[in-house]
């Protein structure tokens, strides 16, 4: 039911409208919660001003009675304890002072001796507002008891008397029946429910609203004398009530002077409902208000949804599902308008026609890494291919079959030079016969191509308009235009710095070979002129080899003049090194390797495979095939080798014969093909692969050394127009452009490349603290300036950009960085797009 919900455009434009309501309901619930306080605030202030009056009337009383007993203290009978006069006095004064339910005084030894009301003498001494008066000799505060005279409780008040001397002769004091005590505050303030209560310094209760008399004499809750006592002098808490009710209670504690402890505490408690009684009714009508602008809300989204919006996006809809099923060609054919509607149709067809370029050029690039892929791996086989036999005739059918894979061709040749007889013989064929231009044929090295690369190191192309004329000065060559070949190629096989022969390519295609086929032929000739080196050295050993048994100064001599390092090895140590084995390894001379063990040359990763080679050469006495190995020359250092060895006799000892090339350079070519994978076949710029990989190994050292680097994301703008215009070959022509003025702005050692499509990225590697970014970015405005003033195009180049600097100090991953420069790079985009509106 869920899934079939959303499934619709309006009710997803339901839910957006559901959404949007979120913000004025936090607004709602925010304002709900402030009035919440407010009322709660105010509630609390009238609480305040509650006690505040009682506390009033509280300490008038109280300072009525100090100013009564200081006054009775000083009556002439009263200070000489006349008690005949005093207790007609104290009986007199009780009637005008219905505050009081006794007054009395006590002699300096605490013994009752007159009173206003009828008494038995009995000794007061050790009651708290004596013993305050003694400690004092001032005003003073009792405490919960039992009036001696009254029989029931009262809260007692005190004042010394003294004589004309100062000295102590008693106390006068009164008694404030407790049940009497809160009658005379005003109740009727406070609201229905609330509580009142005094408390003496020990927490026993003096007075209680309501129900007083059941609570009198009792000991207080001990968690609210702990809120009373633990807080300021006062202030407001929260507690349950006797009655478990929750009420919010002020209270003030009250003492005689500032330093004096406590006497007496007093509480006000108003119902937690009562205080939150107008927010409730607040928030009960802002949510019927608020639920009634929702619905208006939703139900005029479904309105326009259903009359306005639903076409427009079925057909955005339609588009997508089109796309999606791999139909980039697609467009919404909405009109794009300035409307919300239009602008995203723009934008729909825009990123339509980025996905197509985009998949255009990602087919480009797969194509060409699978092409670098066959590549690596066509070489790589003719090199295995070539290195598993120093008979060179048996693999070149393979060699060819391997080398069409390639590179095409109808005819292919391998063509050997002999100096000394001054000719060419072909040494193998494949494809198209030519008449006498078959394998095993040999012609005059005048004339013939094999005669230019006599000085030549580098391979050449021979487009169909060059054929006839070239064929002219070479009148070799003329055989094979004669037979229909449009396209020429030839490389030369280049041995120990001399050039031993040609390898050529012939096609009756036009326009059949690039340079990139050259390179992949000369590549590809290097291989096999080392391996033809190899086998006319091999040939002549095995031509020599019984002479060789006779005559071990011939194989000498053979060794001495090998292009390659050679070495014979009897016992697992040198016996015989040639001198491009004594420099291969890094000797001053011959004797500081023989008698060594050749193991001690060989790379620790490979002596267990020296062994096993070891043990077929010595005691099988079989030939071991070519492998690629590591050698340690004398200082150390490592270098790759490709060995070959075979077993011979030599000084009537089992022994072998090693042939090692070194194959640093073929290593370093397998490198470039590896590098080239990373590189924008069209701009020669980093593709997203190598940009990729190269960033992440800056980031990485940027980190750890602490430095700031600067992300660039580029945009080439208008780039589907100019495809659309003028064609796609046009469009090709502005990315070159575009990679040329970002070349031109930035750094060599700046990681520049293009991402695909009409992207680029640049990493600027300490351009951050070198240069300021603004002045980096003018410079690449002036540059796109100054390219559009020279170069006449049917367009002009302009870019969009955004840039974000890398802080190793707070470190963002490179998804992170790419991602905020592309939203800066947006809005500019979208910013020039509103300015030219």
């Amino acid at each position: 039911m869920k899934a079939s919900f959303f499934k619709s455009i309006r009710a997803w434009l339901l839910f957006l409208a559901l959404l949007s309501m979120l913000p004025p309901m936090g607004i709602y619930i925010y304002s709900a919660w402030n009035s919440l306080d407010h009322d709660l605030e105010e509630s609390q202030n009238d609480l305040r001003r509650v006690l505040q009056g009682f506390a009033f009337e509280h300490e008038s009383g109280v300072t009525a009675t100090r100013q009564f007993l200081i006054t009775l203290s000083r009556l002439p009978d009263v200070q000489n304890l006349n008690t005949l006069a005093t207790d007609k006095i104290l009986r007199d004064l009780l009637k005008r002072n219905p505050l009081y339910a006794n007054i009395f005084i006590l002699d300096a030894e605490g013994m009752f001796i007159s009173s206003a009301e009828p008494f038995t003498p009995v000794s007061l001494k050790k009651r708290k507002y004596f013993q305050d008066v003694l400690k004092a000799m001032d005003f003073s505060a009792g405490e919960y008891a039992v009036g001696v005279a009254l029989k029931r409780p009262v809260f007692h008040f005190a004042y010394p008397i003294s004589d004309g001397r100062g000295r102590f002769k008693g106390v006068v004091a009164v008694a404030v029946d407790l049940s009497r005590s809160g009658q005379r505050l005003s109740m009727a303030k406070l609201p229905e429910g609330s509580s009142f209560s005094l408390t003496d310094h020990r927490g026993v209760a003096l007075y209680r609203y309501p129900d007083g008399e059941q609570y009198i004499g009792k000991a207080d809750d001990p968690e609210r004398m702990k809120n009373m006592s633990a807080q300021s002098e006062e202030g407001i808490f929260a507690a349950l009530g006797l009655d478990r009710t929750r009420r919010y209670y002020a209270y003030k504690r009250f003492r005689l002077t500032e330093t004096s402890p406590v006497y007496l505490y007093m509480r006000v408690g108003i119902p937690e409902e009562k205080v939150l009684a107008n927010a409730k009714r607040t928030l009960t009508i802002s949510a019927v208000l608020f639920g009634l602008a929702l619905f208006i809300s939703l139900f005029s989204s479904w309105l326009i949804a259903k009359s306005v919006i639903v076409k427009k996006l079925r057909r955005l809809v339609e588009t997508a599902n089109r796309l999606g099923q791999g139909d980039l060609a697609m467009r919404t054919g909405l009109l794009h308008g300035k409307d919300d509607l239009g602008e995203l149709a723009q934008s729909f067809d825009a990123m339509a026609g980025r996905l197509e370029a985009k998949e255009r050029e990602e087919r480009r690039s797969r194509e060409a890494a699978e092409r670098l892929a066959e590549e690596m791996s066509v070489i790589a086989e003719i090199g295995r291919l070539i290195g598993s036999t120093l008979v060179i005739e048996e693999v070149y059918d393979r060699f060819a079959a391997e080398a069409r894979k390639l590179i095409p061709f109808d005819r292919l040749n391998v063509n050997l030079t002999d100096y000394q007889e001054n000719a060419v013989t072909i040494a193998y064929v494949s494809g198209t016969e030519i008449p006498h231009r078959r394998a095993g044929d040999s012609f005059s090295l005048a004339g013939s191509v094999n005669e230019t690369f006599q000085h030549r190191r580098t391979g050449l192309i021979i487009d169909p308009e060059e054929a006839r004329a070239v064929s002219e000065r070479n009148v070799h060559l003329f055989s094979s235009v004669r037979a229909g070949m449009r396209s020429l190629m030839s490389v030369p096989l280049i041995s120990k710095d001399e050039v031993i022969g040609v390898l050529h390519f012939r096609s009756k295609e036009a326009n059949s070979y690039t340079e990139a086929d050259l390179r992949l032929a000369e590549r590809i000739g290097s291989q096999i002129a080392g391996a033809i080196a190899n086998a006319r050295l091999f040939a002549d050993l095995r031509k020599t080899e019984k002479s060789l048994r006779e005559s071990e100064r011939e194989i000498r001599l053979l060794i001495d003049n090998a292009p390659d390092a050679v070495f014979i090895q009897v016992g697992g140590c040198f016996t015989y090194l040639n001198q491009k084995a004594v420099q291969f390894f890094g000797a001053k001379s011959a004797e500081d390797l023989l008698g060594r063990p050749i193991i001690d040359r060989y790379h620790p990763d490979d002596r267990e495979t020296l062994r096993e080679r070891l043990r077929l050469l010595n005691e099988e006495r079989k030939p071991v095939p070519t492998m690629e190995q590591k050698y340690l020359k004398l200082d150390g250092s490592v270098i790759d080798v490709e060995v070959s060895a075979v077993p011979i006799t030599f000084e009537n000892s089992d022994a072998s014969l090693s042939f090692v090339r070194d194959i640093t350079d073929r290593k370093r070519m397998e490198e470039e093909i590896r590098e080239m994978s990373f590189r924008d076949q069209l701009t020669e710029l980093y593709n997203r692969r190598g940009f990729i990989t190269l960033a992440e190994q800056q980031l990485r050292a940027a980190n750890r050394a602490q430095r700031s680097m600067l992300l660039t994301f580029i945009d080439c703008d208008g780039l589907k127009w100019i495809n659309d215009t003028f064609g796609h070959e046009e469009g090709d022509r502005a990315l070159i452009d575009t990679a040329h003025v970002l070349r031109q702005t930035f750094r060599e050692a700046d990681i520049v490349a293009r991402l695909g499509g009409d992207e680029f990225a640049v990493l600027s590697i300490d351009a951050a603290e070198d240069r300021h970014p603004e002045e980096l970015l003018k410079r690449l405005a002036q540059n796109i300036h100054a390219f559009n003033a020279t170069d006449a195009r049917r367009y002009r180049l302009s870019m969009s950009w955004g840039t974000v600097v890398y802080d190793p100090h707070a470190p963002l991953s490179l998804d992170e960085l790419m991602s905020a420069a592309d939203e800066l790079m947006y809005a500019q985009k979208k910013e020039k797009s509103a300015r030219k509106m």
